[in-house]
């Protein structure tokens, strides 16, 4: 069987261990910005909580955590957050199916049984960095074995899964395709979302053709998503983007993975001033030590989301300042 070219071309360059690219000038908001996520870390479990105060998370959010954690070499924080999820496994009695996609970060408990592939790709994107950075690689042989076989079993049904999935499934299965069970399903996933991709219609989209394809024909379509919004903060009006063209409120999680992939895939000038208008929005907590991003402008959506800062855009700004791709976390995309 044929194997996509991105397949041999990017499991050289894994196993050659590229050095990750240069990382950006330093922002007086990286710090801070760090600070906020580690406050987020719910002692009692390890896992990283949504929001501060909040008794919510997901597998995603932590997943995000992790790779957060491991680029600043605090392994400590990173692995409770992986053993976590590595003893749920140890401790089920049936036949793995993915792990839940919503968890309470204080109990350490799923909340549900929706057993999301894009969340799940993402905790594998986080072992795979994990095997990348570690002194001990095979600490989650298990684990990663089992999200290895789920995925790429779900990727022979990729038709199945939303386009933002599939693309994280092919990035994360993507190190794994000597195993030829694996490199089917990738061929799969890569058609999958080569014909699921409407850039003008959903802005991860562009993201995910960007940051795991290289395909940039997605940022000929931002004028469909921005917009501008006072935010209910401080009544200041921000130009930030929207995560459907159809929406009427500014994302300030897509705006922060769109600035990161217009930079990393030498984009940024379709973005203009992108940057700027995310740092207003930076909420100082902790007497002024930490700082989070808000998920939307307004208080929609959920109580506070305007007015305070949440884990998953705080990070992709964290990501933008370090240049850091973390669906390939030692290239800018999937060759």
């Amino acid at each position: 069987m044929r194997l996509p070219s991105a397949i041999l071309l990017s499991s050289i360059i894994l196993a050659s261990c590229l050095e990750d690219y240069p990382a950006a000038p330093s922002s007086p908001f990286e710090k801070p910005a760090l600070a906020f996520v580690e406050s987020l870390i719910v002692p009692a479990t390890g896992l990283v909580a949504s929001r501060p105060g909040e008794c919510f998370t997901t597998v995603y959010k932590n997943a995000l955590a992790a790779m957060s954690f491991l680029h600043e070499g605090n392994h400590a924080a990173a692995t409770r957050i992986l053993d976590h999820f590595a003893a749920f496994l140890d401790n089920q009695t049936t036949a793995f199916w993915g792990f839940p996609q919503d968890w309470d970060p204080c109990t350490g408990l799923p909340l549900n049984d929706n057993r999301w592939e894009g969340d799940n790709a993402f905790l594998l994107l986080a072992l795979n960095y994990y095997s990348l950075t570690s002194s001990q690689p095979d600490r989650y042989f298990n684990l990663t074995l089992e999200l290895v076989n789920w995925l790429s079993f779900r990727g022979l049904k990729c038709g199945e899964i939303v386009a933002e999935g599939t693309a994280n499934m092919y990035a994360a299965l993507l190190p794994h395709a000597s195993n030829p069970s694996v490199s089917q399903s990738l061929e799969l996933l890569e058609e999958c979302s080569s014909n699921d991709l409407v850039f003008y219609l959903v802005l991860d989209h562009t993201v995910r053709g960007a940051l795991v394809f290289g395909r940039y024909s997605g940022f000929d379509q931002l004028a469909n998503f921005k917009i501008t919004e006072n935010w209910s903060v401080t009544g200041e009006p921000i130009v930030a983007y929207k995560a459907f063209a159809n929406d009427t409120l500014a994302n300030v999680e897509i705006s922060a993975q769109l600035l990161l992939a217009a930079k990393l895939t030498g984009q940024s000038h379709q973005v203009p001033g992108l940057r700027q208008e995310l740092e207003k929005l930076w909420i100082r907590t902790n007497s002024g030590r930490a700082a989070g991003l808000p998920y939307f402008l307004q208080n929609t959506g959920f109580p506070q989301a305007a007015e305070l800062g949440i884990v998953d855009p705080t990070i992709y700004m964290l990501f933008y300042y370090w240049n850091f791709n973390p669906f390939q976390p030692k290239v800018r995309y999937a060759p």
